[in-house]
């Protein structure tokens, strides 16, 4: 699979000189997303990852008030797929691969970053375990792929303006077992 190179963009430097383009220093993406053996990019400490334009993600629970008032949540619990745009690249043909043959994925992190002192730092880490692709579509050079998924996990990571880590906060759910365990550094 080739790597692409996303680090830079090209800008015209004037109208007056079609033609005539530039490299300037490229601005971060602001989300990754990696799954093993399909994404790659040449991002330092994230080979591993490709960009995505965006992320949506969610989940929901049916609740209801009773004739008291006192409001009553369902114990169905579900999680929203998640929806994920990016560019096309060497990884879409694989993505269709797998919706079409129904195989799971092991594991999708979604992660969103920052730059701190010239270096990307994941600020939240969104993991889901055991994906299907769901959907895949194309639209010009961008695509949009869903996932129904068993487990998540959404860890929020808090640095100062130094670049120092200040702790986390985040919480995992297994759809399996409606299980939920909260994780606090």
């Amino acid at each position: 699979m080739s790597i692409l190179s996303f680090n830079h963009k090209v800008v015209q430097e004037d109208s007056n000189q079609s033609g005539t383009e530039k490299k300037v220093g490229g601005e971060s993406p602001k989300y990754v997303v990696k799954c093993k053996d399909i994404f790659s990019s040449t991002m330092k400490g994230l080979e591993d990852c490709a960009p995505c334009d965006w992320v949506k993600t969610g989940g929901s629970r049916i609740a209801t008030f009773d004739s008291s008032g006192k409001l009553n949540g369902d114990t169905t619990i579900t999680g929203k797929d998640p929806v994920i745009c990016m560019q096309y690249g060497p990884w879409a043909p694989v993505l269709q691969e797998f919706m079409y043959s129904g195989k799971p994925l092991e594991q999708i992190s979604v992660y969103r970053l920052m730059d701190i002192n010239g270096e990307k730092i994941k600020i939240q880490e969104l993991t889901y375990s055991v994906c299907l692709i769901k959907t895949y579509d194309q639209e010009a050079d961008k695509i949009l792929f869903t996932f129904c998924f068993s487990t998540l996990e959404d860890l929020q990571i808090a640095y100062n303006q130094d670049g120092h880590k200040l702790g986390q906060n985040g919480m995992q759910f297994d759809f399996t077992t409606l299980e939920i365990k909260n994780s606090k550094e």
